[in-house]
């Protein structure tokens, strides 16, 4: 079925709703141990979703060569297989932190939240207070390295740092 997904306001497919949902159901399905919902971090009672593959990254088989039987089916031995269309033709395409030009299918968005739920590799937003203590680091930092240094030594640092930090947050999160 198609993905049941709220986009952001930006239109990036980040979360998905958790509680009896599909990929939830599938995951507890096919786990030896059981996933305690309530360890998984929720924001109004959805789940961000850790994607592990790029857009169209996960093995496809046609479902032609599933019907004849015509595949190795040690490609899907001891693994969840998913059923999904991936063909643009039908609208069930998302952008998403690790591309937002190619859009991904949603039977991978699908397998990207199942992977997050079975690896436990969660993500969660920065809280608040986190979030204002490193500003305030941030802003004291730079306060000593221009009280420091030549100013346009310390201009260039903190450039160069900034620069670095937006680099390593674009690279390391989409």
């Amino acid at each position: 079925g198609l993905v049941n997904i709220n986009l952001d306001e930006d239109t990036v497919a980040r979360r998905t709703p958790i509680e009896n949902g599909f990929d939830f159901k599938i995951a507890q399905k096919y786990t030896p141990e059981a996933i305690d919902i309530y360890k998984i971090p929720l924001e109004n009672e959805e789940m961000l979703i850790n994607y592990f593959a790029e857009p169209y990254g996960y093995n496809e088989i046609p479902f032609v060569e599933v019907y004849r039987g015509n595949f190795d089916q040690s490609r899907v031995e001891g693994k969840i297989a998913l059923i999904g269309v991936t063909t643009q033709k039908i609208k069930d395409h998302f952008a998403t932190p690790k591309d937002k030009k190619i859009e991904m299918p949603g039977v991978e968005v699908r397998a990207n939240s199942i992977q997050t739920i079975l690896s436990g590799d969660h993500l969660q937003n920065q809280s608040q207070f986190s979030e204002t203590i490193t500003i305030i680091a941030l802003a004291l930092a730079v306060a000593l390295i221009l009280s420091l240094l030549n100013i346009w030594l310390a201009t260039g640092i903190i450039l160069a740092i900034g620069v670095g930090y937006y680099g390593y947050a674009h690279f390391e999160y989409g």
